[in-house]
């Protein structure tokens, strides 16, 4: 946002809505909007402030997934998207052997695009959860 903008955000938020159109508020901003927002609205820095600390993991299979930008990441969106022509392909397949094919391609397209490394992942982040939650 230029600085002239963000001013009159500030400065006079009536007149930047009708001019920008531009509205905003995030109660409790997520990790991720905090990571990548420019800077907190003062009229919500309290309650953020309020908020840290209190967001936790609540199950053993939340946030598991390979962290993005990783070359884990990239397999699994690419073997998610082949699981759904996959799915589509076996139930439309005639027989058993046409389904049993396509079944089988899947499995040999997950091991070719590193499905064991991703598994361990999950189950490394499935343990961590664990302890945060103090399960066994």
């Amino acid at each position: 946002m230029l600085p002239k903008v963000k001013e009159m955000k500030e400065k006079d938020n009536d007149r930047f809505k009708k001019v920008y159109r531009l509205g905003e508020f995030c109660l409790f901003g997520h990790d991720r909007y905090l990571t990548y927002s420019a800077d907190t609205m003062p009229s919500t820095a309290q309650l953020e402030e309020w908020g840290k600390g209190k967001l936790k993991t609540q199950f053993v299979i939340e946030n598991i997934n390979p962290n993005q930008c990783t070359a884990e990441a990239r397999s699994l969106s690419a073997i998610n998207t082949n699981w759904n022509t996959t799915l589509v392909g076996m139930i439309r397949a005639k027989d058993d052997e046409t389904f049993n094919k396509f079944l089988e391609n899947y499995k040999n397209f997950r091991k070719d695009n590193g499905w064991d490394s991703i598994v361990k992942i999950r189950n490394d982040n499935m343990k961590k959860n664990r302890e945060k939650l103090g399960l066994k």
